[in-house]
């Protein structure tokens, strides 16, 4: 059987072709090694280059395009000449479109400022606190009423109080006197008709 599988002949490779060049595939040399055939099988681009060029996809993302206009910004705000905070500016407001023409290297204050003049509205200013007037965070409350309603299901719920703030807000009720002596007030109790006796 040893013999049989010795004077076999080898697989030869099929004819490929690099996916991005047309160039002819050949089976790689490594360190005096021959690739391996199942992996000279799976390969599709003739080196890294060809790989990276041809997977890089035609169509790019909004966050993508926007991400190649940033190298392509200058050292300096165009319209102040300042030099922190820089973004780009597309002209055609296309973020997909970076030739030079197109884009204009501004500060994050002239860039505001810019899209203000032309009609876009400032962001949505937070409301405030139902409860207590503060800066909102979520559902209309601020940060420590916001955990008190998760936590107890009342904004106005505190540990300490066991009770609602609202409730605590409402005046108390006067009790009733009694004619009891100090000493026996926990065994008296008021009665509907009259007075308490003790």
């Amino acid at each position: 059987m040893w013999l049989g599988m010795r004077n076999q002949p080898r697989k030869q490779a099929p004819e490929k072709f690099c996916l991005k060049c047309g160039l002819l595939l050949q089976r790689k040399v490594f360190n005096g090694r021959l690739e391996d055939f199942s992996i000279f099988l799976r390969r599709k681009y003739c080196n890294r280059e060809c790989s990276w060029t041809h997977s890089r996809s035609e169509s790019v993302s909004l966050s993508g395009a926007y991400k190649r206009a940033t190298q392509l910004k200058a050292g300096v705000c165009m319209e102040c000449k300042s030099m922190s905070l820089l973004g780009v500016h597309h002209k055609d407001r296309n973020p997909v479109n970076n030739s030079s023409e197109n884009l204009v290297t501004l500060c994050a204050s002239c860039h505001t400022r810019l899209h203000w003049k032309e009609g876009k509205t400032p962001w949505k200013q937070r409301a405030s606190c139902k409860v207590c007037g503060n800066q909102a965070k979520g559902h209309g409350l601020c940060l420590k009423h916001y955990q008190r309603w998760k936590k107890y299901g009342d904004p106005l719920l505190t540990k300490r109080s066991g009770r609602t703030g609202a409730l605590l807000k409402q005046p108390q009720r006067e009790i009733e006197p009694t004619s009891c002596d100090s000493s026996a007030t926990e065994l008296c109790q008021p009665q509907q008709n009259g007075p308490s006796e003790c």
